[in-house]
Parts: C-alpha cells; sequence; structure tokens
C-alpha cells in the first residue's frame, strides 16, 4: 500500500511522481534542488525520460505504508529509536536540534495522525512533537505501580526536560532522573522513594476468585485509603479490611500490600486478598458495617438488594440501634445549629445581647451543636459528604420501616418458591 506526500522534504532517490507537459509519469528523484531554491528537482521517469528543474509543486512523494506494528497507536508506550542518523533520515524536514534529548527514552503516543506520523509525549521533550512511526518501537514492559501516589503508572526517565520535585516523603526537588508518569508534566519519584515499589513490581502474578484475570503484586505504604483507585472490599459486607477496626489484626499482617489488574483497574488490598470470607455476611462484618453507620449504608443497602433475609442478621446484631444513634447525633447536630441561630437573632446590645447568650446555653448553644457536627465529621469527612450519609442512612431508616410495616401478600404464585 502506498500514499501520496507533498509535505516532505525530497531527498536522491525518493519515488515520485511527476506532472509534465499535462502527463503524470512515474520515476525516481535523481538529485535535489538544481541551484536555486526554487529551481526544481531533477527527475529521471521509468520510461527513460529525464527532466530538470520540475518545481516542487509538481512532484508527489509516492511513500509505501507499511502495517504498524502490533501495539502502536494511541496511548501506547514506545521507545523512540536512539540512531541518529536513522531519525534524521526518517524525520527530513520535522527534524529539530531538540529531538536529539528525546533520542532512546520513553515517550506516550497521544495522536496517531496516519500510519506514517505519530504525535508523541515525551519528558525529554518541552511538549508534544511529530515523530515517524519507523522511529518507534512499543515499550512492552511494566511501569512502576504507585497508586497511593499516582493512577498512572511511572517510567525512569534519565534526561528530563524540566526539572521536578519528588512525590514521596523526601520531596527533593531539582530532579532531573527520575521515574516519572509519560502523561504528566509533574508527577516524579526518585530511587530511594521509589525502591518499597520497586521492590514488589514483576515478581509474578496472583490469583483470586473475586476476579478472573491474574493480579500483578503491588505495594500501597500510604495504605488502600490513600489510594487513587479504591480496593474492591470497600462495598462487600463489612467494607475493607485494612479500614475496619475489627479487622485491624488481619490487616497489620498485609499492610502496605494489594494486587492491581493494569487491564481492568481492579485492586484489592493484601487484607482483603487474605480474608477468605471476602463477601460473605458474618457477624464481624456486621458488626463493622455497624458501627461505620452512615458511610456503610451503601455496603447494607447492596447486601440487602442480594439477600433479603439478611435484615433480620443485622437487627440482631443492632442495625436499628445503630441506625438511631447515627440519626440522633444528626439531629442533636442540627438542634445545636437552630439554637445557635435563634440566639443569634435574638442577641443584641446590652441586656438583649445577655439574654440571647443565656438562651443559646440553656438550649444546647453552640457547643452542643459544634459536638454534633464533630461527631458526623469524623464519620464523613467534609460536612457536605456527611450530610449525604446522614441522608441516606434516613433513607435506609425509612425504606426499612415501610418494608416491615407493609401486610404479607394474600396472593402467591403457583409452584415452588425460592425463599432466603
Amino acid at each position: 500500500e502506498v500514499m501520496l506526500v507533498n509535505d516532505e522534504d525530497l531527498i536522491a532517490g525518493d519515488t515520485v511522481i511527476f506532472h509534465v507537459e499535462g502527463r503524470w509519469h512515474a520515476g525516481r528523484i535523481a538529485a535535489p534542488l538544481s541551484g536555486e531554491e526554487d529551481a526544481g528537482f531533477d527527475v529521471e521517469g521509468e520510461d527513460g525520460r529525464k527532466e530538470k528543474g520540475v518545481p516542487r509543486r509538481h512532484i508527489h512523494m509516492v511513500a509505501v505504508v507499511e502495517d504498524l506494528p502490533e501495539g502502536l497507536g494511541e496511548g501506547a508506550v514506545v521507545r523512540i529509536t536512539g540512531d541518529v542518523e536513522q531519525a534524521k533520515l526518517l524525520q527530513r524536514n520535522r527534524w529539530a536540534d531538540e529531538f536529539q534529548n528525546c533520542l532512546g527514552q520513553l515517550g506516550v503516543v497521544v495522536e496517531s495522525k496516519d500510519r506514517r506520523r505519530m504525535v508523541v509525549l515525551c519528558p525529554a521533550s518541552a511538549g508534544p512533537a511529530t515523530w515517524h512511526a519507523g522511529c518507534l518501537t512499543p515499550d512492552t514492559s511494566e511501569g512502576l505501580r504507585c497508586l497511593d501516589l499516582h493512577e498512572h503508572p511511572l517510567w525512569w526517565c534519565a534526561s528530563l526536560h524540566n526539572a521536578r520535585k519528588c512525590a514521596g516523603d523526601c520531596g527533593t526537588e531539582g530532579l532531573r532522573e527520575a521515574y516519572c508518569c509519560l502523561r504528566s508534566s509533574e508527577t516524579a519519584l526518585c530511587k530511594d522513594c521509589a525502591a518499597p515499589y520497586a521492590e514488589k513490581s514483576g515478581i509474578g502474578q496472583l490469583r483470586t476468585r473475586h476476579h478472573l484475570r491474574p493480579l500483578a503484586p503491588i505495594a500501597l505504604p500510604r495504605g488502600p485509603k490513600q489510594s487513587r483507585l479504591p480496593c474492591v472490599g470497600a462495598m462487600v459486607p463489612g467494607g475493607c479490611r485494612s479500614q475496619a477496626e475489627c479487622f485491624a489484626e488481619d490487616a497489620a499482617k498485609a499492610a502496605g500490600t494489594a494486587a492491581f489488574c493494569a487491564e481492568t483497574g481492579f485492586l484489592i488490598c493484601g487484607a482483603c486478598l487474605a480474608d477468605q470470607e471476602l463477601g460473605e455476611a458474618t457477624a464481624r462484618t456486621r458488626k463493622a458495617d455497624i458501627d461505620s453507620l452512615p458511610e456503610s449504608v451503601p455496603r447494607i443497602q447492596a447486601a440487602l438488594k442480594a439477600h433479603p433475609g439478611e435484615v433480620f442478621a443485622l437487627a440482631e446484631a443492632g442495625l436499628f440501634a445503630g441506625l438511631s444513634r447515627c440519626l440522633g447525633a444528626a439531629g442533636a447536630g442540627a438542634g445545636g445549629r437552630a439554637a445557635a441561630a435563634a440566639a443569634g437573632g435574638k442577641g443584641g446590645a446590652g441586656a438583649k445581647g445577655q439574654k440571647g447568650k443565656g438562651a443559646s446555653a440553656e438550649g444546647g448553644g453552640p457547643a452542643a451543636g459544634e459536638e454534633g457536627d464533630a461527631g458526623i465529621s469524623r464519620r464523613g469527612g467534609s460536612s457536605s459528604s456527611a450530610a449525604a450519609d446522614v441522608a441516606a442512612a434516613r433513607g435506609l431508616a425509612l425504606d426499612l420501616g415501610a418494608w416491615l410495616a407493609s401486610p404479607a401478600p394474600e396472593r402467591v404464585h403457583a409452584g415452588p418458591l425460592l425463599v432466603d
């Protein structure tokens, strides 16, 4: 397969078609520009004719388009050739002196212009640059997975265009070589901070019943809570084993470890991976979910949807008491805020201001409101997420109340029934 190219420099030996005397002819460039820049090219036709000074606008280079190597396309990690002569020959008029720093370095394809040209982002260059596909080779090596620092893999780059700051604990500035994200101009990790992650990289594969594909072991020194991807255990009964207090002993044994599937983005922490009962509802998981209300409401709802009969076991474990406690704390916080607002409205100059303060103290005042808010914030993080968690807990309580108050069905379907 061939394609016509008219925006590249021509050199001696290029196969071309040229337009002379109202007809197109096939041939080759015998010599580049003859004399002045606009003098044209000397061309030899396949029929033996020779033409001198053919203008560039009357010539089209015939480029052979070869099949791209497997894996070479948008999003692919590639290694740029280290042969400067080959690079200059293929790049032609697209070669620039600053490309020299990119030779032999890794980059990522951000755009495929056609089957001959790729836009590549390389940390050794100032920005994206267009490279001939012949200069690029897909790189199949595994990057360093540091999910508690960055969502993309990091690769070693020995010639950074811009100095970077280490994203690890050391915070070293001015790095010119580091593990860095090929898609980002900021994230970098020095060798020392990368050591804990490198120890787990490429040491084999793991299998688990929770995922069909093999998993690669990775390190999470900061724990799953800091991970850019959530642990799959976060939505099973009991939640992630690395974060629930009743699983603290098991979590300590697998601290800082996890397994990850790069193809699907599946992540499971070491504590969840080691729990043979992960996904099952047990006395420990029920206690963990009730203790972590209201954040655990989505997990409880998912468990009840899959197994409606689980409501009885949760009730025996204290679900309704937990919901009452959660909503009571939210109500106390709201009452404290209302009292503070009322006191502020009544307060004024002199005695009226003092009376406003007294009413605030008697009614629970700001102190009660702050305590209620703190109780919610400790569970839900920000005030907005805490309000959403409380709203979800209130919805769960109403749904359970409606279900328990509903009458038994008067008619049932004939035939066998599956009873949970």
